[in-house]
């Protein structure tokens, strides 16, 4: 077994190979389109949009993303994962707690033990249902149930 300064030093090891792999991990995300629902803003939205499938959406695909090939087998699928951005919630800076309304907002908790739009990386994951792919060449959607997202149109 070890001694306790050989036990140190390879949790050091480990703690820079750990910090040098974080560093590395820093990604550009490029966005592939644009998320079109009926709200316009955050106010309304529903905070269990897998429980309401009249929630209609769209993914309206951008530029080089909108050709067919990218979506060919699509179809096969009855769901889709959607990461996207909270466009509305950039900020210079993050709090490690946060206020939620169905707390009242009267209680602190921890930003990642809630649904807060403002993390670190303002990205949201949504499951999807899939409703249809629409477009042609150029134009290329799909239509989604269950999004929530605000969203323009």
């Amino acid at each position: 077994m070890p001694n306790r300064s050989t036990r140190r030093k390879n949790a050091a090891r480990r703690c820079a190979k750990n910090k040098q792999r974080s560093r590395q991990m820093n990604r550009t995300i490029r966005p592939i389109g644009h998320i079109h629902t009926l709200f316009p803003e955050k106010f309304g939205l529903p905070r269990q949009s897998s429980l309401k499938e009249e929630l209609l959406g769209a993914l309206t695909l951008d530029g080089e993303y909108a050709r067919a090939e990218a979506l060919h087998g699509i179809e096969d699928f009855s769901h889709l994962w959607l990461i996207w951005d909270f466009s509305e919630a950039h900020t210079d800076s993050w709090s490690p707690t946060v206020r939620p309304p169905r707390l009242g907002g009267n209680r602190r908790v921890g930003v990642f033990a809630s649904r807060s739009p403002y993390r670190p990386n303002s990205l949201g994951l949504s499951c999807v249902r899939l409703l249809r792919v629409c477009g042609g060449k150029q134009d290329r959607s799909v239509r989604l149930y269950g999004l929530q997202a605000a969203g323009y149109d």
